[in-house]
């Protein structure tokens, strides 16, 4: 109930930035599959090789800046979304200004993370190349050349990393506008801090 204690959310609890994980669903799902797919299958015969140590770091490093660069949109989220509340026509300004810049930032790291999956793929492929041309048996050929075209034919998806970025900013605008419908339909109580 307002005003007793209770906190009332209009238009649901506000969204966060979660544009990692609409890349691995819509554009590398297919691309992890086939790397892990890959790995087992040269772990079952004895033949993987580790990726090298600087580009798995380098991966990883580009993973844990994605994942601040989601926290620092989420946090600017709130910062609009309670300047907009409080009516601050310049702070909202500003904020979504920073905001943009943030989205060119984190497709940035998006981008630079997908070539680092997509370089892996091609490490794991020509490993199972390898494999398979050395082992010689027609099983392991085939069950290799199988998991390479299945690769090579799957769909990517058809959204781009900007285009997911994109979306995940115009969600939260669409949560904000029922947001401030509901309030201004009036007997909400609502605190800027808990936004």
């Amino acid at each position: 109930m307002a005003g007793r204690g209770v906190d009332i959310i209009p238009g649901g609890p506000r969204p966060e930035c979660v544009v990692f994980e609409e890349v691995k669903d819509h554009i590398l799902k297919e691309t992890l599959h086939f790397i892990d797919q890959g790995v087992s299958l040269l772990k079952e015969h004895g033949a993987s090789k580790d990726w090298p140590a600087d580009r798995q770091g380098s991966l990883n490093q580009t993973k844990d800046t994605i994942i601040h660069q989601e926290s620092t949109m989420t946090r600017m989220w709130g910062d609009y979304a309670r300047a907009s509340i409080e009516l601050d026509a310049n702070r909202s300004s500003e904020i979504m200004e920073n905001i943009k810049q943030q989205e060119q930032a984190l497709q940035k790291s998006l981008e630079t993370y997908v070539s680092f999956i997509e370089e892996r793929s091609h490490y794991i492929k020509k490993e199972l190349e390898d494999y398979s041309s050395k082992d010689g048996k027609p099983a392991i050929q085939q069950k290799t050349k199988a998991l390479i075209d299945a690769n090579d034919i799957a769909s990517q998806g058809s959204r781009t990393i900007g285009q997911i970025v994109l979306d995940q900013t115009q969600l939260f605008l669409k949560w904000l506008e029922r947001h401030m419908e509901v309030r201004d339909l009036g007997g909400l109580h609502v605190l800027p801090a808990g936004v």
